[in-house]
């Protein structure tokens, strides 16, 4: 009895002890989440909150980023006599607060704390032309290595992109094209709308660290929450290629020095040149490099020279057309020639998936007319011919835009309002937040935006995309068959 009630005592002590510590003494090294259990741990964001900031009601998500290196997380650039310099993309140490209630306050304990986190300027044009910044989000471990996290209530994963829609004075271009690309393909990144505060230690917070609405996306990777895969391995030969190879994810992309560490290959026979992105490059010697580029010209071959039963014998016909017949509904400008993403796991067809679609949906208006809901785009340009020559591919287009825009079908009028009217009742309250900080990007030409849109507000925007996508697809149902002639 006696060595029980001892027993009994030294749990008692150790569960006193260890609810002191927690609610007491928080490592900075930890990553948690807190809960309903444990919401007395007084957690706060570091520095005081002011009224302006206060007054706010946050019904999307909010992340607040605390910054311990400001000038590598938005550095500065500047013109040159050969154009912009381009800004390092440093990698900078984070903290990130994730406050997720169905309203919030950074005045609140977060939901979810993540200490000591990877953040970085991301993008192209956009990381020194916009005064909203892009950003990639990596969690980390103590020992500097990827961990995953429910982030967001994402599948677990590391890699996110923090998207800044800017151009997109809408806010919701990426957003509807991603779940519209859900809906057509096994996998396309999923996204969620949240606002986002940049801070600095020793400060207070203001509305003047508000960054504004961002879209949290998943980058596109070889993961079991991602695109499932296995290893890759190098085929043997040639011969071996379709049993062997596989496991590889490729893309087309505007490509600059310092962009990103993919691998860059040559280009092919037939003029194309691609990019590795699975399996990376610190994993790949230059034999692999050969190897993978070797593959690649062996698929192109079916797409260029083969017949029709060679080229579908390699490729997803119909989950292609889908994606392509996606960018050509929104008259997407980068269709199909950047951002544009090819996996195979070994074995299978090639697939696609198409990132980015910003400048689409009639905001551009210097090439053939893109702000026109008429005309055939992209399904005219050469980069799709090399697809366009095969007949049963033609036919699949026809087929895929029918069946999609039937009743209840992906692209009826119906799916496409709901998706707007969704978008627009998550961002309520948001967009009149970012519409305010960025003001002077209405009634004025912003880099790289449609010029004639002279809308005062997002709101206005975004009605300006349902009216273009309800004409866009009208006039493709009306126009569709003459695709079986192109050739």
């Amino acid at each position: 009895m006696k060595k029980e009630n001892t027993k009994k005592l030294i749990l008692l002590v150790f569960a006193l002890v260890s609810f002191a510590v927690m609610s007491f003494a928080v490592p900075d090294f930890w990553n948690f989440d807190i809960n309903y259990k444990n919401e007395k741990l007084d957690i706060h964001i570091p520095n005081t909150v002011e009224q302006d900031v206060k007054e706010q009601k946050f019904t999307l998500p909010v992340l607040y980023v605390y910054s311990y290196d400001i000038d590598r997380l938005m550095p500065y650039w500047e013109w040159s006599a050969d154009g912009p310099v381009m800004p390092l993309r440093e990698e900078s140490s984070v903290d990130l607060y994730v406050f997720s209630r169905d309203e919030n306050s950074l005045d609140d304990i977060p939901n979810h704390v993540y200490y000591d986190e990877m953040m970085k300027l991301r993008g192209r044009t956009s990381s020194y032309m916009q005064d909203k910044k892009p950003f990639s989000l990596e969690f980390r471990d103590d020992e500097g290595l990827p961990v995953n996290y429910d982030f967001l209530d994402f599948d677990a994963e590391s890699d996110f992109v923090f998207h800044a829609p800017y151009i997109d004075r809408s806010l919701i271009r990426n957003f509807v094209a991603y779940k519209l690309q859900q809906q057509i393909t096994d996998w396309s990144p999923e996204c969620r709308f949240a606002e986002v505060f940049v801070d600095t230690p020793d400060s207070t917070l203001s509305m003047e660290d508000y960054q504004g609405v961002y879209l949290i996306v998943e980058k596109i990777k070889q993961d079991k929450n991602r695109i499932p895969m296995g290893e890759y391995t190098t085929p043997e030969n040639t011969d071996s290629i379709f049993r062997d190879g596989g496991n590889i994810i490729f893309k087309r992309d505007a490509y600059e020095e310092g962009y990103d560490a993919a691998i860059r290959l040559e280009r092919n026979r037939f003029g194309t040149r691609y990019s590795v992105a699975y399996p990376k490059a610190e994993n790949m010697d230059e034999a692999a490099a050969k190897a993978i580029k070797d593959e690649i010209e062996f698929f192109e071959t079916a797409l260029y020279e083969g017949t029709d039963e060679e080229f579908s014998q390699y490729y997803d016909v119909e989950q292609i057309a889908r994606v392509m017949l996606l960018a050509e509904f929104v008259k997407n400008y980068e269709g199909f020639t950047s951002s544009l993403y090819y996996y195979r796991p070994r074995g299978e067809k090639i697939k696609v998936i198409q990132w980015d679609f910003d400048i689409g949906t009639g905001n551009v208006d210097y090439s053939k007319s893109l702000k026109n809901a008429r005309e055939f785009d992209i399904l005219e340009e050469e980069k799709t011919q090399q697809y366009l020559m095969h007949e049963n591919f033609r036919n699949a287009l026809i087929t895929q835009w029918k069946e999609m825009r039937s009743e209840g079908g992906v692209f009826s009028e119906e799916n496409i309002i709901a998706l707007l009217e969704d978008a627009e009742t998550q961002l309520e309250g948001a967009w009149q937040r970012n519409d305010e900080k960025y003001d002077y990007i209405f009634g004025e030409a912003i880099p790289f935006a449609n010029k004639t849109n002279d809308l005062e507000n997002s709101k206005a925007e975004r009605e300006y995309i349902k009216e273009f996508l309800i004409e866009r697809g009208r006039w493709l149902d009306e126009h569709i068959d003459e695709i079986a002639e192109f050739y």
